[in-house]
């Protein structure tokens, strides 16, 4: 399944395997996370090579992903 992640991430699938994925990401809880995951990879990474100042660039992820953190545990708690 990485390998499609990594596929849609890179915008190489058709329009017809496209949907076919996000069908199945809507449909499958852990690999909607799996693709989340994989494509905050992808934002850091390409950061990276934008921005030579790596510490700002790392820890502005980092606060990226504690946010998404707070969120999905608000959204478990039925917090608005």
């Amino acid at each position: 399944m990485i390998d499609l992640i990594i596929k849609y991430l890179n915008g190489e699938l058709t329009l017809e395997e496209k949907e076919h994925f996000l069908s199945l990401v809507d449909e499958d809880e852990a690999l909607r996370n799996e693709l989340v995951k994989y494509h905050h990879l992808f934002a850091y990474v390409s950061l990276i090579s934008r921005n030579n100042n790596h510490d700002k660039t790392e820890k502005k992820f980092l606060e990226l992903l504690n946010e998404i953190e707070r969120r999905k545990e608000r959204d478990k708690n039925g917090e608005i």
